[in-house]
């Protein structure tokens, strides 16, 4: 009987450890599940304020960027959106920087390098030096070349081929082609003309109209004597791979005898003054008067005012505005 009882209380012990093991096991995985639950519903909850706060906050950006006014903007009043909103003001300060920085612009714009290229330009002095070497080169090398091959002295017709890559060192191909080739065979007739002008009067006129780093034009004049001048002259150079070579030469004399039409070359007082000191300093300015042009064989008539210039002996010398001749004509004169 005993040993009947003992198993009988062994059976419902062991069902008793059995079913609080079930119970422990089943209360241990609920419990895990609630909390889990409750994990997700708490990160749901956590989740939708700060969305609506991040939308709060766009719409804020937003409405500050459209205003241009994000300096003064306050994005939100609570202190987690204090913090949220600073962060975002630093954000828009760097975007606006970004979007509206200019000053890279103004570098380039005013580029030292820049400035420095448009100040680099010929004073009056070394335009003049340029003109006068380059010029009367021309001349020169007629002259060196035809003694070199006796073209004047045997009669010989002179080949411009032979002269050009001379001239080449003073001019430019335009110069050459254009001022120089088709009168060539004139530089070698001992006219009593010129093909150019022989004289440029740097030092009477020589108004700049144009002056860069590359190219200069200027305006200059040879005044009349007895065979040629009354002339006013418009030259022009550029450099070439740092040389400086004439490019073109324009000659408007005084009486266009296509036309039969006087153009004067308008010397000033101040012009007929240096013409006079060059030659008789000792002569001073007296007046101005109007009277025919002297050199009247292609002329009818026309006038022109002359500067009256004596000297302490009773002299005078008269220089005409419209062609800067010298004239000695005292009775008319006086």
């Amino acid at each position: 009987m005993f040993s009947i009882f003992k198993w009988i209380v062994g059976i419902f012990l062991l069902f008793s450890i059995g079913f609080a093991g079930i119970v422990g096991i089943s209360n241990y995985y609920g419990s895990k599940k609630a909390a889990r639950t409750e994990v997700v519903q708490n990160e749901n909850l956590t989740k939708i304020p700060v969305d609506e706060e991040k939308e709060e906050t766009i719409s804020l950006v937003g409405d500050s960027v459209s205003s241009n006014d994000a300096d003064n903007q306050e994005v939100s009043s609570s202190g987690e959106n204090d913090e949220e909103g600073a962060k975002n003001k630093v954000v828009e300060e760097s975007i606006s920087e970004d979007t509206f920085d200019t000053s890279n612009d103004e570098k380039i714009e005013h580029s030292p390098v820049k400035e420095q290229r448009n100040t680099v330009l010929l004073t009056e002095n070394e335009i003049m030096e340029i003109i006068e070497m380059n010029y009367y080169s021309i001349f020169t090398t007629m002259r060196e070349t035809d003694e070199k091959y006796n073209w004047t002295v045997n009669q010989e017709e002179p080949v411009y081929e032979i002269v050009e890559p001379e001239l080449l060192n003073n001019v430019t191909k335009n110069f050459a082609i254009n001022e120089i080739q088709p009168y060539f065979k004139d530089f070698f007739c001992e006219c009593d003309f010129g093909v150019l002008p022989y004289l440029l009067e740097l030092d009477i006129r020589m108004d700049i109209i144009e002056n860069t780093e590359d190219f200069f034009m200027i305006e200059t004049i040879q005044s009349a004597d007895e065979l040629n001048g009354g002339d006013r002259i418009i030259l022009t150079a550029k450099k070439i791979q740092g040389n400086w070579l004439l490019d073109e030469i324009t000659v408007h004399h005084y009486y266009d005898y296509n036309n039969y039409t006087i153009q004067s070359i308008e010397l000033s007082v101040e012009e007929a003054t240096k013409l006079v000191q060059k030659n008789a300093p000792s002569y001073q300015y007296s007046k101005t008067v109007t009277l025919p042009i002297q050199d009247q064989s292609s002329l009818n008539g026309e006038v022109t005012d002359v500067y009256i210039y004596e000297n302490g002996n009773g002299e005078v010398i008269g220089i005409e505005e419209v062609n800067g001749y010298s004239r000695y004509d005292q009775e008319r004169l006086r």
